[in-house]
């Protein structure tokens, strides 16, 4: 009887330290549920070419087990495969023409360069063998800016990976070719396929993006809080006499939609009401292969606009790739809260509701940017005898929402939520262009 009562007092013990334990097996490893950690998600998340070098000669990229890593080349085509130009050894192609970007109904029209959804996000990671044991390394060519390799990683980050599991290579390429001289390789790797997807993340981290009814109202919100950055730069702030949107000069933001020839522009320039310039070249050494400044300069670089780490900054540029620069290097490097408006000025700046200047918005209507409370130093580009390239407001869109604080207006992540959730599919109300358990 009393080793029935012990076998039993065992078996129950056994089982609440079973339970104990699953929540911290779940927490080892970038995938969730694995029994070790991946040592590559401890290093810095601007990596060096130094300890990529490391895990390329370790067999860890493309390779296989808990510890492997995948570098995606942030690029063209025509660059990745150039032999003059070449990508590192293993690297494998994120176009930045197919595979970045997509054209989606936000609001009540169509917006430029938006986070792919969810259907075409698994494609890639998929077709790039990514899987729970994953860490992801983000560059682009030497001929490309480093911007390219920061928009993948803010992309794969609002799709729910988390900030462990995902490095950028400080530098990019240039700074791997100049530790490394004649190692870039024009070969494209053999991957196998994996079967993972967004849906095994969890969740997605829709609080690092901000839709173009979000902005708004955080502009009209005025919070002492928030600062929000325009990362195009300004002409007051680096002093080199460039015509920057941000200052108002006229035909320096141009359009987005095809055909662009002959070349056309935003209905207006100028940035949103209170917002603060920081170009983010200022934030790399252009003498040390464009490797972003140490985090003493960036924290006073940013300081000195009034980020710091009781902020949130709420980052824009002309499509959300140069922003999303400057959200790598507060989300990841600085651990500061940060949100990337993804519409830009490509969206802001054509929100208006002045036909006569090339609106397409009433008057009235509670969408138009193109007002005091919402931006500053407006200059109309038509003015100035530039062509301004006219946005096709979505009808449906139109007739439904009125309403900027209408959360069904947030098309894109409501999409995305429900893609997520597994009780809708990618792809309603967008047009293309150019299982549970966390981790990577």
């Amino acid at each position: 009887m009393r080793q029935r009562t012990f076998q039993r007092s065992s078996l129950i013990f056994v089982m609440l330290l079973g339970g104990a334990l699953v929540p911290y097996l779940t927490l080892w490893g970038c995938g969730g549920g694995g029994f070790d950690a991946p040592t590559t998600t401890s290093a810095p998340a601007l990596l060096s070419p130094q300890t990529l070098k490391t895990w390329v000669d370790e067999g860890k990229v493309n390779g296989e087990g808990y510890d492997r890593v995948v570098i995606l080349d942030v690029t063209t085509k025509a660059s990745y495969d150039n032999a003059s130009i070449g990508h590192i050894p293993g690297a494998q192609l994120l176009d930045t023409g197919s595979d970045l970007f997509q054209t989606r109904i936000e609001g009540i029209a169509p917006a430029y360069g938006m986070v792919p959804d969810g259907s075409r996000m698994d494609a890639l990671i998929r077709k790039f063998g990514i899987d729970r044991n994953t860490t992801i390394v983000f560059t682009t060519s030497s001929n490309q800016p480093i911007i390219f390799a920061t928009r993948a990683y803010f992309t794969f980050r609002y799709w729910g990976f988390p900030k462990e599991c995902l490095k950028v290579l400080d530098g990019r390429n240039k700074a791997w070719n100049a530790a490394y001289p004649g190692t870039l390789t024009a070969v494209a790797p053999v991957v196998t396929p994996s079967t993972y997807g967004v849906r095994n993340l969890g969740a997605l981290n829709a609080g690092l993006r901000a839709s173009l009814g979000e902005m708004m109202a955080t502009v009209k919100a005025a919070s002492s809080s928030v600062v929000i950055v325009d990362t195009r730069g300004s002409d007051n702030a680096v002093g080199v006499g460039s015509k920057y949107s941000y200052d108002g000069d006229f035909g320096t933001t141009a359009g987005v939609f095809l055909p662009s020839s002959p070349a056309d522009y935003v209905v207006f320039e100028g940035h949103m009401k209170g917002g603060k310039a920081l170009g983010y070249t200022s934030l790399t050494d252009a003498a040390n292969n464009d490797r972003f400044l140490p985090v003493d300069n960036l924290v006073a670089k940013f300081g000195a606009i009034g980020v710091d780490s009781s902020k949130t900054a709420y980052v824009y540029c002309r499509t959300g790739v140069i922003a999303s620069s400057e959200f790598f290097l507060l989300d990841a490097v600085l651990g500061w809260k940060t949100i990337l408006y993804d519409g830009s000025w490509s969206q802001w700046g054509h929100i208006s509701g002045d036909s006569t200047k090339g609106g397409v918005l009433d008057s009235w209507s509670a969408w138009r940017t193109d007002t005091s409370a919402l931006s500053s130093l407006i200059v109309y580009n038509a003015d100035n005898t530039l062509l301004v390239e006219k946005i096709a407001l979505d009808p449906a869109a139109v007739q439904m929402y009125s309403n900027t604080a209408d959360l069904n207006a947030n098309q894109i992540e409501k999409e995305d939520a429900e893609y997520m959730s597994g009780s809708g599919t990618s792809g309603g109300g967008t047009t293309t262009g150019g299982g549970g358990g966390g981790g990577c």
